[in-house]
């Protein structure tokens, strides 16, 4: 396993990038007659599935998300798993999935969509309360610039969040998608 970045260098402990997979000698992972998403998913003997995490200095590897769910804000790379990880551990807050939501000057801004635990109420308070908590641990960049209060996210029959469909809302209308 690998941690490369968009151009295909190796990345240090810490920083995350995509996870490359060593190809085995029947040919690994193939997409159903997509030749060229096969080969865009492929660099020197390795393979991506679209998962971005990184290796700690003991070479234990991470998860932080998927590719195609990576926030772009002002050029920088957000990895909204992260984010989520954080603002989970308040005491209010059942789940959360974070999304980019479109910003005429960044290209996205970070929003989080929070879902309470049984008796908590929605507030503004509540919700500045929230982000104060992610602003201890998260880099400045990454806490999101506001967020909404939902009843329910919506979930694969797998019981993963469905970040696509969390977003798709705040993208409805807009001609371009980042």
């Amino acid at each position: 396993v690998r941690i490369l970045d968009e151009e295909g260098n190796e990345l240090p402990p810490g920083v995350p990038g995509g996870i490359y997979h060593q190809l085995p000698p029947t040919g690994g992972f193939t997409y159903y007659k997509d030749d060229a998403k096969t080969e865009a998913n492929r660099r020197d003997g390795f393979f991506t599935m679209g998962d971005v995490g990184y290796f700690d200095e003991d070479d234990y590897l991470f998860l932080t998300g998927r590719n195609a769910e990576t926030i772009i804000s002002g050029g920088v790379n957000i990895y909204p798993q992260e984010i989520d990880n954080e603002l989970i551990k308040h005491e209010a807050v059942a789940d959360s999935s974070t999304v980019g939501i479109p910003h005429d000057e960044w290209g996205e801004q970070v929003r989080a969509v929070i879902m309470l635990k049984p008796g908590y109420e929605p507030s503004d308070k509540l919700a500045q309360e929230i982000l104060d908590f992610g602003r201890q641990t998260l880099a400045a960049y990454k806490v999101p610039r506001g967020l909404d209060f939902v009843t329910d996210l919506p979930r694969s029959e797998a019981g993963k969040i469905q970040r696509n469909k969390v977003r798709a809302p705040y993208w409805e209308g807009r001609t371009r998608q980042i």
